[in-house]
């Protein structure tokens, strides 16, 4: 097997090369294909089934790529495990090959350490069950394959700009998968109904050493939460570095009934997401939530220590404190923050209340709502030209302007997809001139209420697609 450096195909942004340039100097390309098989030289030529690729039985080396080509991965059982591990500055890489789409049907198991995950669709295409399931986070019912990403045991992994969806539950990841990184991933429709309510979210997480890093993922229309990092008394929720995510739609927790400790919230974005940090542990100990965009009410409960600061409130969004049931007393920094509200009563109260914000400011308007549209445009660091744009509608627009200077290359083909239709038709191509492009807005028309075929009820379990105000992009370009 010829070895070579990833500079070959260019699918590798300067970033990562000149990071990796150690470890990818004799770096080896295998190939992978859903007619390839285990008996096959894992070349472009003979490619290897996924399965076989990713087993950890191969030749598979610190530094290497697994290269998937363009179609469906589905075997049996539904289940592939990636065994393969890299090294700190070596890590395995398995990536859709040229920005092919590539689709595991089914659920991905990450267990080796130092692998990076790369560019791929994961979904379950069997349909979810006519009828409401019996209650429970596991219906033996529930005929149906788990799906998403998941690992107890990978250190170090990452995650790198994957579209997961309408799985049961997109990432569960879990205590061994230490100082795990989730970047750039777009995460929706996970989950199913019960009887009893909604089950599945974007992400099921729990933590103790070393850190979590949930960055710059846009995640909509779970069937339970957006981001439930979440135990009971015995599970840890520890060291969360959540930055520069797009929620919409759903709720965000961290927290659970063992005290929690090192969050980080900052520079998110929320529209339709309510935000909680400690659910009914007796105390936790500490939170930064700062810069941050909150369309929607944030909370704290029973932390020793909270740093609050710099961030937007919009939309009559609004704080709320809890207290500690028991050691040391409140040491909580909440200020310097912006409130748009349609009335000063609630700020003046809660100021009086809790004799917190007193230098940030208050803007009231009769809709509660800013006068201006905001735009947020977080460029991806993985890949040059790629970015996650949100567009907070208040100006009720048809359509909006992005300026993509210094994000996309004079020259460079550029596509823009709406994320609530991902796979459709971009809503914005061509060549970038340097000039503001201009992008339409969904505004609302996704809305779909869930309503399931062997219910004779006709009730409305579920509701998708309800964002009259918000709409969130990703930019690609032809890297």
């Amino acid at each position: 097997m010829p070895r070579h450096g990833f500079r070959r195909h260019g699918l590798v942004t300067v970033l990562i090369v000149t990071t990796l340039r150690s470890g990818c100097l004799f770096a080896a390309d295998w190939f992978v294909a859903p007619n390839g098989a285990s008996t096959n030289q894992g070349t472009m030529a003979s490619p290897w089934d996924l399965a076989t690729a990713v087993s950890g039985q191969k030749a598979v080396k610190p530094g290497d790529a697994i290269w998937l080509r363009a179609g469906r991965y589905k075997n049996a059982t539904s289940e592939f495990t990636l065994n393969s591990s890299g090294e700190t500055s070596r890590p395995v890489i398995v990536r859709n090959y040229r920005n092919e789409r590539a689709t595991i049907d089914g659920t991905l198991t990450v267990n080796g350490s130092d692998v990076w995950v790369w560019g791929l669709e994961v979904l379950v295409s069997q349909p979810r069950p006519d009828v409401p399931m019996p209650a429970g986070s596991h219906p033996t019912e529930l005929k149906r394959p788990w799906g998403g990403i998941q690992s107890n045991t990978s250190e170090r992994s990452k995650i790198i700009n994957c579209i997961v969806h309408d799985t049961c539950q997109g990432f569960s990841y879990w205590l061994g998968a230490t100082d795990a990184e989730i970047y750039g991933c777009l995460i929706y429709r996970n989950g199913w109904i019960g009887v009893d309510r909604t089950h599945g979210h974007a992400i099921y997480t729990q933590n103790d050493k070393g850190t979590k890093r949930i960055i710059d993922n846009v995640m909509f229309d779970p069937y339970s939460y957006l981001l439930h990092a979440y135990g009971s008394s015995r599970a840890f929720v520890n060291g969360y570095h959540v930055e520069g995510n797009i929620f919409f739609g759903g709720p965000v927790l961290i927290g659970g009934g063992k005290p929690s400790e090192r969050i980080t919230f900052v520079r998110n974005h929320t529209y339709k997401a309510s935000t909680q940090f400690g659910y009914n542990a007796p105390y936790n100990v500490d939170v930064t939530c700062r810069d941050n965009y909150f369309a929607g009410d944030v909370s704290v409960n029973r932390y020793q220590k909270a740093i609050v600061t710099d961030n937007e409130f919009v939309a009559n969004a609004r704080g709320n404190v809890t207290a500690p049931a028991d050691g040391p007393s409140l040491d909580i920094l909440w200020d310097r923050n912006q409130y748009i509200a349609s009335s000063s009563a609630t700020l003046q109260a809660w100021k009086d209340k809790m004799n917190f914000d007193k230098k940030s400011a208050l803007t009231v308007r009769q809709n509660g709502r800013p006068a201006t549209n905001k735009i947020v445009i977080r460029p991806n660091k993985y890949e040059r030209g790629r970015a996650n744009i949100g567009v907070y509608n208040w100006e009720g627009k048809s359509n909006v302007e992005l300026d993509l200077a210094g994000i996309v290359e004079i020259g460079r083909s550029f596509e823009v997809r709406n994320v609530q239709d991902f796979y459709g038709k971009p809503v914005a191509s061509g060549v970038f001139r340097g000039d503001k492009i201009t992008v339409p807005l969904i505004r609302g028309v996704k809305k779909m209420e869930l309503k399931l075929p062997g219910d004779p009820t006709g009730r409305v379990w579920h509701t998708l697609g309800d964002y009259p105000e918000f709409d969130a992009f990703v930019l690609s370009t032809s890297n």
